[in-house]
C-alpha cells in the first residue's frame, strides 16, 4: 500500500507537510526553516547563494545556519515523525543503517571539523533509512552527526563501550526501536561493520530483528570449528539468479548464487571472555550466498548473513538475501546527498553550521530518492501525488510542446520518466527505469520551467 499526503493544502508543497510541527523555539526560526527547505527542494544542486532568491534571503539563511540555539536533531525531528506515520501502513519495514563521511578537507578556514581517515577533515553522519520490503524509502528514522575530536587512541579497545565510535550502532538500534510504531516489525539491516557480538546481544535483549553481514569467523558452540568452516560443511539448498548492478570496475550482469543456510549458536568472542564481559551465546540463523562460477577476471560474490528472523526454507533464505540487498538503497541515498545535493561544496565556516545544513539536506535528499522508487510502488497514480499543480503543468507543456493541458492527469510513472528525460534519460525500450542521477538533474531543470510558468501564467 503506497502512502499519500492526504492534506490537500500540504500536498501543494511537500515541505509544509514534511516539516509540520517544527519547533525550534521561535516562530521566526520555524518559518525560516520552511522557507529554506522550500528553496533547497526546488534547487537541490545549488549553493545557498544560488538557492536563495535575493541577498536579503541569503543573509537570513546564513544567520539561521549560524544560530547556536538551532540543533540538527530539531531540524530533522518532524521528518522522523512523518517517517513513523508512513511506517504505520506496513506490517514489516527495513531499517537500513550505515555511516557516511563528508569531506571538507579543501575548506581550509572551516572550524570544528575532525579527521575522517586518509588525512582528511570532515563530518560523520550515522543514520537509519527506513524502507518497505519492496524498497520504497519511507524516510529517516534516526540520525546522528558529529566531528571526531581526537584520533583513535592506540588502546581504544580497552575504552568503555559508550566511549567507542562503534557505540553509534547501539544508539541507532535503540532510537529506532523506541520510535517505531509498536505494531510494525522492523528489521535492522547493516554491513560488516555492524558484526559486533555485543550488538547482537543487545538486539536480543531489545527483541529487535536484524540481518547483518558477517565479518568475523566466530566460534560455533560445542564444536571445534568456526563459522566459515561450518558453512563449508553445509549442503547447497538451491540456486538463484540475481541481477547485479554495474560498478566502476564491472558491468551489470546476472550472477547465479548457490544458497546455504542453517541454524547456529555462536559463542562470545575470546576478547569479551578475556575482559570478563558476560554475554550469552547467540542462537541465530546463517544464510550463505556464494557465486561458484564467476566470469573470468571478476571476483566471486560471497555473502554470509547473520539473522534472528527464522530461516526454515529456501524461500526464507532468499528473502533474507533480498532484505540485505536493499542495503544498497542507503548507498544511493548517500550518493543523492553528496553528488545530487552537493553538500560537500557548502562553504559554511563551522562544523556546527554544516551539521544544520546537512540535516536539512538529508530531508531534501530523501524526497529525491523517494521519487525514484515511487514510480515502482504506485506507478498508475496521478502524478499530483509527487508534483504540485504548477510543476505538473510546466512539465506537461514542456514535454508535449503544447499550450493545452490534458483532460486526464498523467501517471506517476509517466511524470517521473519525463523528469528523467529532462535530465538526459533517453527512455529507450532497453533502458529500463530511470535512475536517481537523471531524476535529480531533470528535477533541477523542471524547476526552471516552473519559474517561467509562474511568470507567464500569473
Amino acid at each position: 500500500m503506497a502512502f499519500e499526503i492526504k492534506d490537500e493544502e500540504a500536498q501543494s508543497h511537500w515541505v509544509d507537510h514534511e516539516f509540520s510541527g517544527i519547533d525550534l523555539g521561535d516562530m521566526r526560526l520555524n518559518k525560516r526553516l520552511l522557507t529554506l527547505a522550500s528553496h533547497a527542494s526546488t534547487k537541490p544542486t545549488a549553493s545557498i547563494n544560488q538557492a536563495e532568491p535575493d541577498a536579503q534571503s541569503c543573509k537570513a539563511a546564513y544567520r539561521f545556519y549560524g544560530n547556536e540555539s538551532v540543533k540538527a536533531e530539531a531540524i530533522i525531528s518532524p521528518h522522523i515523525k512523518r517517517t513513523v506515520e508512513r511506517m504505520s501502513d506496513y506490517d514489516w519495514c527495513l531499517s537500513l543503517e550505515d555511516t557516511v563521511y563528508y569531506s571538507y578537507d579543501k575548506h581550509i578556514k572551516t572550524e570544528g571539523l575532525g579527521h575522517i581517515g586518509t588525512g582528511q577533515r570532515g563530518i560523520i553522519q550515522h543514520h537509519a533509512l527506513v524502507t518497505t520490503l519492496e524498497g520504497l524509502p519511507l524516510g529517516v528514522l534516526h540520525q546522528n552527526i558529529w566531528s571526531r575530536k581526537v584520533k583513535h587512541h592506540p588502546q581504544r579497545q580497552l575504552a568503555p563501550l559508550e566511549e567507542k565510535e562503534s557505540y553509534k550502532w547501539f544508539q541507532c538500534v535503540e532510537s529506532c526501536e523506541k520510535a517505531k510504531p509498536p505494531q510494525v516489525n522492523l528489521v535492522h539491516v547493516a554491513d560488516r561493520e555492524a558484526d559486533i557480538f555485543l550488538l547482537l546481544e543487545h538486539m536480543r535483549q531489545l527483541e529487535a530483528y536484524y540481518v547483518i553481514r558477517a565479518s568475523e569467523p566466530r566460534k560455533i558452540q560445542d564444536e571445534d570449528i568456526n563459522l566459515i568452516e561450518h558453512l563449508d560443511r553445509l549442503d547447497c539448498m538451491g540456486k538463484e539468479a540475481f541481477k547485479i548492478g554495474k560498478s566502476s570496475k564491472t558491468p551489470a550482469r546476472t550472477a547465479e548464487l548457490s544458497i546455504y543456510y542453517s541454524a547456529v549458536t555462536l559463542e562470545p568472542s575470546t576478547y569479551l571472555t578475556r575482559r570478563g564481559i558476560a554475554c550469552e551465546s547467540q542462537s541465530i540463523w546463517v544464510v550463505y550466498a556464494l557465486e561458484e562460477n564467476p566470469p573470468k577476471g571478476v571476483k566471486a560474490l560471497s555473502w554470509v548473513l547473520l539473522t534472528n528472523v527464522p530461516v526454515n526454507s529456501l524461500n526464507d533464505a532468499l528473502q533474507r538475501i533480498d532484505w540485505y540487498r536493499k542495503r544498497w538503497i542507503i548507498e544511493t541515498y548517500h550518493k543523492v546527498i553528496k553528488s545530487g545535493c552537493l553538500v560537500e561544496d557548502c562553504r559554511l565556516a563551522h562544523a556546527d553550521k554544516l551539521s544544520r545544513y546537512i540535516a536539512l539536506m538529508s530531508v531534501v535528499g530523501w524526497r529525491i530518492l523517494w521519487m525514484r522508487y515511487i514510480q515502482n510502488e504506485n506507478p498508475d497514480s496521478k502524478c499530483t501525488l509527487v508534483l504540485t499543480k504548477m510543476e505538473y503543468r510546466a512539465l506537461y507543456l514542456k514535454m508535449k510542446k503544447t499550450k493545452k493541458m490534458p483532460r486526464k492527469v498523467p501517471s506517476v510513472k509517466q511524470a517521473i520518466r519525463w523528469i528523467a528525460q529532462l535530465g538526459g534519460f533517453l527512455g529507450r525500450q532497453s533502458d529500463g527505469d530511470p535512475g536517481v542521477i537523471t531524476i535529480w538533474r531533470g528535477w533541477r531543470r523542471l524547476q526552471d520551467y516552473v519559474d517561467i510558468c509562474n511568470v507567464v501564467l500569473n
